[in-house]
């Protein structure tokens, strides 16, 4: 009887052990993948003089609103923010969009891991467990939700990242739960072939996928915008340094957390066009 346990202990320890060198493989595969994709495809900037952002509002006469247009002659007009810095990096999108056609843009956060290409394809499936070459990775990819638009031009653009143990793809913006570390990783950076933008976080909450309000892509009405941003300013685990009017764009990151069962962890930011 003895033996028997001590034999069925040692299968257990042996494929528990199987299981962790392959799920260790997996990681590295993926980081090794990412990495050689930075390289290829990234070129980082010379880092230039500190100096404050520009931050200003679109000055045509006219935006949109939810999709429709608002002129001066409709009071009151609201005008985007906008901004005159520039990314700290460039892609080169034609050679990576050669490989796969699937990758729509670049998620840049400087001084953290994410540094990613973006892909949207028909489903929200696929890219859960495939990088963007196709090869399977547990790590999967960033991409975008298969019902937005492809140009981010949504009143919400909804992106999703894997939680990583090893730290990769968008464990970090778990981070952003202090204070402390958004003050240190205020901005991101969108890129993409026709327009890029500065991300602005202003709020970061624990959620549940299960409630729809928080993954919607376009607003009913200013009033249900209005309540939105409200609830996610009143819940952000940090304060930030501005909060989206009625014509900005806003952007959503979110990634699994475990405070409670299917939990996620969303970062809502801004997205400033870089003019």
């Amino acid at each position: 009887m003895r033996k028997t346990l001590i034999l069925i202990l040692l299968i257990i320890a042996s494929i528990s052990g199987s299981y962790v060198i392959d799920t260790y493989n997996e990681y590295k595969k993926a980081v090794q993948y990412y990495g050689d994709i930075q390289e290829t495809y990234v070129t980082i900037k010379a880092s230039p003089t500190a100096i404050p952002t520009s931050i200003s509002v679109i000055e045509n006469n006219e935006v949109k609103i939810n999709n429709n247009p608002v002129t001066k002659n409709s009071e009151p007009i609201t005008k985007r923010h906008t901004t005159t810095k520039k990314p700290p990096i460039s892609i080169n999108f034609s050679a990576l969009r050669k490989k796969n056609k699937d990758v729509i843009g670049w998620i840049y956060n400087e001084g953290t891991v994410i540094n990613y290409p973006i892909m949207q394809t028909s489903n929200n499936v696929y890219y859960l467990r495939h990088l963007t070459d196709g090869s399977y990775s547990v790590s999967g990819s960033i991409f975008l939700d298969s019902i937005n638009n492809k140009h981010f031009l949504d009143d919400n653009s909804i992106l999703y990242g894997h939680h990583m143990k090893n730290g990769s793809m968008f464990a970090s913006i778990e981070k952003y739960k202090k204070q402390s570390y958004y003050d240190e990783h205020s901005e991101l950076w969108l890129l993409t072939p026709k327009q890029n933008y500065l991300l602005m976080p202003f709020a970061g909450l624990v959620v549940t996928p299960s409630r729809e309000e928080y993954f919607m892509r376009e607003f009913k009405s200013e009033k249900e915008r209005k309540a939105y941003v409200k609830f996610a300013l009143e819940n952000s685990s940090f304060v930030g340094e501005m909060a989206p009017n009625a014509a900005d764009r806003i952007i959503t990151l979110t990634t699994c957390d475990y405070t409670f069962k299917n939990a996620r962890f969303i970062l809502v930011c801004i997205m400033l066009p870089v003019v």
